[in-house]
């Protein structure tokens, strides 16, 4: 699988090209199509600033697991997890 499309998203949080590179190569992250998310994964397809993201998992408010120190993500259920904050934040109209 290639990673570019995590690689421009990931540039655009504001991380470094050399450094996901080097993240890649040295974890094999993505690239072998796995289903299970490192947090740099997880917050490329969030797509949220770094500050925010891990504010967010402190709170126990993104769905994720331990694998001794590291968090882990399931995709499938992040992307459910989206659907589900689209839906509770969608905008009203006062009436």
């Amino acid at each position: 699988m290639n990673p570019s499309w995590l690689i421009l998203t990931l540039t655009d949080c504001g991380i470094r090209q050399d450094l996901i590179m080097k993240f890649y190569k040295r974890e094999g992250a993505m690239v072998t199509g796995e289903q299970v998310l490192t947090t740099i994964e997880a917050r490329g397809l969030l797509r949220m600033g770094r500050n925010a993201f891990y504010a967010a998992l402190r709170e126990g408010r993104l769905p994720s697991f331990r694998v001794g120190r590291l968090y882990r993500f399931r995709r499938e259920v992040l992307e459910q997890w989206m659907q589900e904050q689209e839906l509770g934040s969608q905008w009203r109209v006062p009436a």
